[in-house]
């Protein structure tokens, strides 16, 4: 039966041929010349980004919930401080996400801020975890703070069931 999964691969395309009216967009990725390095993410409406690490290589990933990324949006080389390149697509269609990837040289603190126009990444220095401080806050999140390390790290989750 191979209509019915043409039907729903010709549906999952016109989800992003044609979508919904107010449809959060990721619409321009851009690297400023600062030092510390900053990723400008910018978004047809305000986001809640999450953010995890992943070593072996390096990399921060950030996951944009229920947006599209831009038509124009392809890969950035950077190849400056911490920073190889960005990567952007969809990382999935239920429930959508779009995915942004910056590949890292190696280990390096980092900084979610909110804006107003969408939220900034701002990677490497020491003075990042300072510059969360010092900035103003733009919204009620506050930023999100981390290290990417180039060790893995265990948890241990103990579930209790009722």
């Amino acid at each position: 039966m191979q209509s019915p999964r043409n039907l729903w691969q010709f549906l999952a395309l016109a989800l992003f041929a044609f979508p919904a009216h107010g449809q959060v967009k990721v619409q321009k990725i851009s690297v400023s010349s600062q030092n510390p390095l900053q990723v400008q993410i910018q978004t047809s409406a305000p986001v809640v980004p999450k953010t995890q690490l992943i070593s072996n290589p390096e990399r921060l990933v950030i996951d944009v919930p229920g947006a599209l990324p831009g038509a124009g949006l392809h890969e950035l080389n950077v190849d400056r401080n911490e920073v190889k390149r960005v990567r952007v697509g969809v990382f999935s269609t239920s429930p959508l996400v779009t995915r942004i990837v910056l590949d890292l040289n190696s280990a390096a603190p980092y900084q979610v801020a909110p804006v107003a126009s969408g939220f900034t990444v701002t990677v490497g220095a020491g003075n990042a975890v300072e510059s969360a401080k010092d900035s103003p806050d733009d919204s009620d999140s506050e930023p999100i703070i981390g290290w990417v390390s180039s060790t893995n790290a265990r948890t241990r989750v103990r579930a209790t069931l009722p």
